[in-house]
């Protein structure tokens, strides 16, 4: 049998990932993140520290200025802050592991993604927690390599998590296709999936990639005007970027999705 070409793979995923409603509540959950992280950019005199706006935007001396500032509040300040987006983000992750696994079942034609979310959930959350000790693991290299003076380590580290990134969607893919829940089978199989297709997948991986740099190339142009004329503004901007980035991501799973379901016969 003919197997699809990779641009019918890539219709075919488009098509799936098209069901916006399947995965519209992660984006709610990535709203709640973004609002959480901003908050203080409304309203500089949030927890009475004047830093704390400078804080949630990144500035790099934000640390030592809120504790210069207000030494007996800062550490209640900071705790705060970070206990809040810490929550929200591990709520994200779990919402990601649970609609991942609903929505794949979904495609692979189950009728419910509660039921399927619910029945992967567990399996992907270790999952989730093997790649992030996988993507430590390269990074500490990397700061070894550029430790050592090599010039390339930043691109080796880009690269590595990257490919964390492909062994995750292939191995949550796989998961579903062949009904395994062992997340370390998963991740061997996914490893053995990708070397053996590594040229289509690496394909679809830096269409990927491509997309996603436009996005964010797009917000670091655009978000510091539109701060500047309103807090608000920026919240809009940033959203739309987020959902483009989410839609992506889910993109990204689709399109692993179909290549699992083309090769799944020899």
């Amino acid at each position: 049998m003919k197997r699809p070409s990779l641009t019918a793979i890539v219709a075919a995923a488009w098509r799936d990932v098209s069901y916006v409603r399947l995965w519209l509540p992660l984006y709610g959950l990535s709203l709640l993140l973004a609002v959480v992280q901003t908050w203080p950019l409304f309203d500089n005199r949030a927890l009475h520290n004047p830093y704390l706006g400078e804080l949630a935007s990144g500035g790099s001396e934000a640390w030592l200025m809120a504790a210069l500032s207000n030494p007996q509040g800062a550490s209640i300040t900071a705790f705060l802050y970070l206990a809040a987006m810490i929550a929200v983000t591990a709520l994200f992750a779990g919402a990601y592991n649970f609609v991942s696994g609903g929505v794949l079942s979904v495609w692979a034609g189950a009728p419910s993604l509660a039921r399927g979310g619910a029945r992967y959930f567990l399996s992907f959350v270790v999952l989730g927690l093997l790649l992030i000790l996988l993507g430590t693991l390269g990074l500490a290299g990397s700061g070894m390599l550029l430790a050592a003076g090599f010039g390339g380590a930043g691109i080796a580290a880009f690269v590595w998590m990257q490919s964390v990134n492909v062994i995750g969607e292939y191995a949550r893919a796989l998961a579903i296709d062949r009904r395994r829940r062992n997340p370390f089978a998963i991740s061997a199989q996914s490893i053995g999936f990708v070397a053996r297709r590594f040229v289509p997948v690496a394909l679809l991986a830096v269409l990927g990639v491509m997309a996603q740099a436009a996005l964010l190339a797009a917000l670091a142009f655009i978000n510091p005007a539109v701060t500047a004329l309103s807090p608000w503004l920026a919240l809009v901007v940033q959203q739309i970027i987020v959902f483009g980035l989410l839609w992506i991501k889910m993109l990204r799973l689709a399109l692993a999705a179909q290549m699992v379901r083309a090769h799944a016969a020899p």
